[in-house]
């Protein structure tokens, strides 16, 4: 089979850096409040509790623009009532940044271990006086970072998920990194070589890179608005569905603060993109043996016109880096985006497997 796929030199732009942070008023924090107790109330809901600790708070974060930081926290929205955040003791002076709509009481047993827990009363308590009632059972660079960063080398790469560690790089050596901040996600797998003659496998690009990356540039000029999950899902299934390849995450997640809300890709899958929606290009082999993986995981945002008008208007500096993206890819990798797709990393569709050579990666014939 003709992939169409190469491997030859690539030349990266050179893209200004964004000089300002988005924030979000209070008023759309206050709205989301508002909106969520009344979807509480009309699903027929006494209460509704939002949890959230540090790997897992985009849902308060998207509420009231509070992410816990060392301890938990917990929302309770009772319809009717305002709405109240329970922190920890380190959590108190931070939790400023709520609307002043929500009570931010402190409860001390999402405190860490050690500190004093005598100031607050027991948790039953508190949720009476939120008003939950008496039917509860007792009971980086300045951005921050949706996961912990990872870079893994040599035997490590093989543990996915582990943490760095003091091991000494090797020419050779099957590597893996990845950095996700709020909203997005980067990561890369290939090996630490400089040529095809320092790898472990002559054939890694031909058996591995090239038929992976073919995939995700299909995967990238497949997905816009009106494409379904299982429509995206089949591109994967088509390129790698033999068992070498080990793909057995979703091929593709939405993104948000958390860095894998949920996934609308899988087998038969009806749910159609919108404008407005960001995603994920995760599709990751897991080969387990010396071809290791070959990774090229970033995300997009889908946009229809009037929103890129907005975006543009309001973000022109983001706006003109999302095109540089698009041309880059367009002209010198070879894919073609619909227009509604808005790549969110520099670094999208451009697949180097030999990291010592970065000027070598892969692209359409």
């Amino acid at each position: 089979m003709t992939l169409g796929v190469e491997l030859g030199p690539v030349e990266l732009p050179s893209y200004d850096l964004p000089a300002e942070q988005p924030s979000v008023p209070l008023a759309t924090y206050e709205a989301r409040l508002r909106a969520a107790s009344a979807a509480a109330a009309g699903a027929g809901l006494d209460a509704l509790l939002v949890y959230a600790d540090r790997e897992h708070f985009a849902n308060l974060s998207y509420l009231t623009g509070y992410d816990p930081r060392f301890e938990e926290s917990l929302l309770i929205l009772v319809p009717g009532r305002a709405p109240v955040l329970l922190v920890g003791n380190e959590g108190t002076a931070y939790a400023a940044v709520v609307p002043p709509s929500v009570e931010v009481v402190l409860y001390q047993s999402f405190s860490l271990v050690s500190q004093d827990r005598s100031a607050s009363p027991r948790l039953a308590a508190v949720l009476r006086q939120a008003g939950v009632g008496e039917g509860v059972r007792r009971v980086g660079i300045g951005l921050p970072l949706s996961y912990h960063p990872v870079l893994l080398s040599g035997e490590r790469a093989a543990l996915g998920l582990a943490s760095a560690s003091g091991r000494v790089l090797r020419q050779g050596d099957p590597m893996s990194a990845s950095l996700g901040y709020w909203g997005s996600n980067i990561a890369r797998g290939g090996f630490l070589a400089a040529s095809a003659g320092d790898l472990p496998v002559g054939d890694y690009v031909e058996r591995l890179v090239a038929p992976y990356f073919a995939c995700a540039a299909e995967w990238y000029e497949t997905i816009g608005i009106g494409v379904t999950g299982g429509e995206l899902f089949e591109v994967a299934r088509r390129h790698l569905c033999d068992p070498f390849f080990g793909v057995h995450l979703n091929p593709g997640h939405f993104i948000h603060l958390d860095e894998w809300p949920s996934s609308p890709v899988y087998a038969g899958s009806s749910v159609v993109l919108a404008s407005g929606m960001a995603l994920q290009l995760d599709i990751i082999p897991a080969t387990g043996t010396v071809y290791h993986t070959s990774n090229i995981e970033d995300g997009v945002a889908l946009a229809d016109d009037g929103l890129r008008a907005e975006i543009a208007a309001r973000y022109p500096g983001m706006w003109q880096r999302v095109c540089a993206r698009r041309a880059f890819m367009a002209d010198v990798l070879g894919i073609r985006l619909r227009p509604e797709v808005l790549p969110l990393s520099n670094l999208a569709g451009y697949l180097p497997p030999l990291w010592l050579s970065p000027h070598l990666a892969m692209r359409r014939v």
